[in-house]
């Protein structure tokens, strides 16, 4: 069928063909998810480590839990990747406590580790809340998100067997299958598992925060990287704690400012691994 239905194109008419397959693929990948999406249910998701989870997973809420201990004088930096610990006892939650416990120095790789073991725990309090989509049913979408640019592979990898058999140039077709596939595999990783309900609960407290987004005072310092990320922190006393993430990351990093995506986990969720920017 595939062969009846392809094998009269020239080279170039497969190439605008498979073009047009690939926008389509864009296209459905985007919609699939958004159609499918559980709608859950609201929430009242106040406390910043709760909506740094949901805003970027793990990461974020890493990121928002040193920045609060940076705001309240609990911690200062003390080089280009360490803190020195000023309040070993100012801890609020089972996070802070874990990383102020030590005291004297630690590193931001350190600290980072520490609270994001605290992840798996918030992953499934939010989604008992509603706010996240169930781990089994996030692996299930982040595919069927997927499926589309697979088809769309899978056709061009029988066009580019068959016109190497019939000695047809086939390097701009190898071109396109590779953006596809990367393409696919941003579309994964981008995978966005809050629920309708976490999607709007999450755009509404981004609504009421856009002071501290813009200018936030040590006590909303937490607050605001959990929302937004370490970028609102550009141009800020605090601008050496967006530097360590960004080293930490490396500079191109998507995975804070860029997007609200959640880890990875299981599922891009959030326990594991992904933050990362948001998916359709």
């Amino acid at each position: 069928m595939i062969e009846t239905s392809f094998s009269g194109y020239s080279g170039g008419d497969f190439l605008l063909f498979y073009a047009a397959l690939l926008v389509a693929a864009i296209v459905a990948g985007l919609w699939i998810p958004g159609f499918l999406r559980p709608e859950g249910r609201g929430g009242q998701l106040t406390e910043a480590t709760g909506l740094a989870y949901l805003a970027g997973g793990s990461k974020r809420l890493a990121d928002a839990v040193i920045a609060r201990l940076i705001g309240s004088g609990a911690m200062e930096v003390s080089g280009k990747s360490s803190f020195a610990i000023m309040q070993a006892e100012a801890g609020q939650n089972a996070a802070e406590r874990a990383v102020l416990r030590g005291g004297g120095e630690v590193s931001f790789k350190a600290a980072r580790e520490t609270i994001t073991t605290y992840g798996d725990n918030l992953d499934a309090d939010l989604v008992a809340q509603g706010l996240l989509i169930e781990p089994g049913e996030r692996g299930r979408l982040r595919m069927m998100a997927v499926l589309p640019y697979l088809l769309v592979i899978a056709i061009g990898l029988w066009r580019a067997f068959a016109g190497n058999a019939q000695g047809e140039p086939i390097g701009f077709l190898i071109a396109l299958m590779v953006l596809t596939a990367v393409l696919a595999l941003w579309r994964y990783i981008r995978f966005d598992p809050r629920t309708q309900a976490g999607q709007a609960l999450l755009a509404e407290r981004k609504a009421v925060s856009d002071r501290i987004r813009n200018a936030p005072t040590g006590p909303e310092l937490g607050h605001s990287v959990a929302l937004f990320g370490t970028a609102v922190l550009v141009g800020t006393p605090y601008a050496d704690l967006h530097a360590m993430r960004r080293s930490a990351d490396g500079a191109g990093s998507i995975g804070d400012s860029g997007g609200d995506s959640v880890d990875g986990g299981g599922a891009g969720g959030c326990g594991g691994g992904g933050c990362g920017g948001c998916g359709g």
